[in-house]
């Protein structure tokens, strides 16, 4: 809240400072631990190594920017209604993405293939990350309306599982989505204030929270997938003796 990021050593001690004109929302690390990019109030995500690298632009306060897993491409949510992927290397604008409504918060698959974000409008949408041709429409490869307003974001190593901080009143919960169909598949946490931040162990399977109620929570990921079986509601479900196959 003093418009500060700070670099700082496991025992304490400051490594370095960098500021913006407002508020920093979010603040992340890439795995080289040569670079990190800020997101700020001021509509602004900068990306740094020890020296400031260079500043790119939203229209409006940027809420959340991170990098994909092989740090060629940085990904960018903004009360402005849009995503951007931008060219980690040159700064360039990769792609656009209109959202519809203000973005709290993005993820990006392992691949690198799929970006998802999260909406003031209660959406969560996935994107393709490829470039598309100018004027071309840009739609959602799936879109979900969520129960409750959304604060935080993750995917999975795997990808296969995303999972959102969910804001309902004062309270927060954490519930994860399968990330091919949209399916929410369990809730599993629940708090006394929003959901900060989250984050998926690398089992994929162990999920990290965190929530302004003061309380980290770490829970196990127990719904493996849901399947839309019969529009008019299952009675009974039965596997067959290898496992493999469910009856319905």
């Amino acid at each position: 809240s003093d418009n500060h990021a700070r670099l700082y050593e496991i025992s304490g001690g400051l490594l370095e400072s960098s500021s913006h004109k407002c508020a920093v929302l979010a603040a992340l690390i890439h795995n080289d631990g040569k670079r990190m990019i800020t997101a700020s109030a001021d509509k602004t995500v900068v990306m740094r190594t020890s020296a400031f690298v260079r500043s790119l632009r939203h229209d409006a306060a940027v809420n959340q920017a991170i990098f994909n897993a092989q740090g060629t491409l940085l990904i960018s949510g903004s009360a402005d209604k849009t995503v951007k992927i931008w060219n980690a290397s040159t700064g360039q604008v990769v792609k656009s993405i209109p959202t519809g409504a203000a973005v709290n918060g993005v993820g990006i698959n392992s691949a690198g293939t799929l970006v998802v974000s999260i909406g003031a409008d209660k959406s969560l949408q996935i994107w393709s990350s490829a470039a598309t041709k100018p004027g071309a429409a840009i739609a959602p490869i799936t879109k979900v309306t969520l129960d409750n307003l959304p604060s935080s974001i993750a995917f999975s190593g795997d990808g296969k599982r995303i999972a959102v901080g969910e804001t309902s009143g004062k309270t927060g919960r954490a519930c994860v989505y399968d990330a091919s169909t949209g399916v929410k598949l369990s809730q599993v946490a629940s708090f006394t204030a929003p959901v900060s931040t989250l984050t998926f162990h690398t089992d994929n399977l162990t999920l990290l929270s965190a929530s302004e109620d003061r309380t980290v929570r770490l829970d196990k990921v127990n719904g493996l997938n849901a399947i839309k079986a019969h529009e008019g509601g299952v009675v009974d479900v039965q596997f067959d003796n290898t496992g493999n196959r469910v009856l319905t």
